[in-house]
């Protein structure tokens, strides 16, 4: 193989059913120039272990780890990685020809660039194509909503230190990266054309996750941080003005005090809620959710 442009890293735990179409996506595109790592992420699946056993006889990388989460299991791979590019694919994902194609060559000659996002084709247990849009800072910093599945620039990973493993919850891990490169200042490009399909699976680690009220709190507060550290950034530069700071803190805060009041502490969910109306004061949220919430719980509480 020559020089590798780029490489594609695949954690792996329990995937061994999907990691095979994975990798016939990836040969499929015909390049000789893709270092391909699989990390095995603790699995204990046998099929998944016998698997990757035969992988690794095919001449790619099978990269051995202790279960550390997704976010561990990316680092792991990059930090093994030999080429300027890298490309995050889930097991179960697969890949289309434009990010090596189009995508390479606009990092290639955008050097101020370093993530290129584009739409995807689901497939699995929902049809249908999720088609994105150019970033916007005050979208992306109240929600993600931009696939892990990017081609990145590894000397920006390596300047926020990699994906963050020091979460509560091993979820959003993506997102809470798109977040450290943003504040960095790093530049992200979409690229308006199918590049992956993403396998939707009901059953899936991050639904079951966010799905518990507890956790959801938990990763959303640790978000937080990023989030309001990141605005204050924008407004001292000028990316966003004093106005958006107020709309977007406000309804960053109102969510949380929202999720605190219908299942978190109620304390902590006032607490935000004053500071949500601090800073986009809105008389129908205060009543809606300041009263509203611990209402509903004090009735489910009677009715149990």
């Amino acid at each position: 193989m020559t020089c590798p442009t780029i490489s594609i890293v695949i954690p792996c735990f329990n995937h061994g059913e999907y990691v095979g179409q994975a990798l016939d996506s990836i040969r499929k595109l015909g390049r000789n120039d893709v270092e391909i790592l699989v990390v095995n992420d603790g699995s204990t699946d046998f099929e998944t272990i016998r698997i990757l056993n035969e992988i690794a006889s095919e001449n790619i990388r099978v990269l051995h780890q202790e279960n550390s989460g997704v976010a561990a299991a990316r680092n792991f791979g990059i930090q093994n990685s030999t080429a300027p590019y890298f490309l995050p694919l889930d097991a179960d994902n697969i890949l289309f020809a434009p990010y090596l194609s189009d995508g390479l060559a606009w990092l290639e000659t955008h050097p101020n660039c370093s993530v290129v996002y584009g739409d995807a084709r689901i497939f699995g247990e929902k049809d249908g194509t999720w088609c994105n849009h150019p970033l916007k800072l005050d979208e992306i910093v109240f929600e993600n909503y931009i696939d892990n599945c990017a081609l990145i620039r590894k000397s920006a990973w390596e300047k926020v230190g990699g994906y963050d493993t020091q979460s509560p919850v091993a979820t959003r891990e993506d997102y809470i990266f798109w977040l450290d490169l943003l504040y960095k200042g790093f530049d992200f490009h979409h690229l308006k054309d199918f590049c992956f399909g993403y396998r939707y699976l009901e059953n899936s680690k991050v639904r079951r996750l966010y799905k518990d009220l507890k956790k959801r709190l938990l990763i959303e507060e640790y978000i937080f941080f990023r989030q309001s550290r990141l605005i204050r950034k924008s407004v001292s530069i000028g990316q966003l003005d004093r106005n958006q700071q107020k709309r977007i803190m406000g309804k960053l805060l109102l969510k949380l005090a929202h999720n605190h009041l219908g299942f978190g502490s109620i304390l902590s969910g006032y607490n935000f809620l004053c500071r949500s109306l601090y800073y986009d004061f809105v008389f129908f949220s205060l009543i809606k959710v300041g009263f509203g919430w611990p209402i509903r719980r004090l009735l489910k509480r009677a009715n149990a």
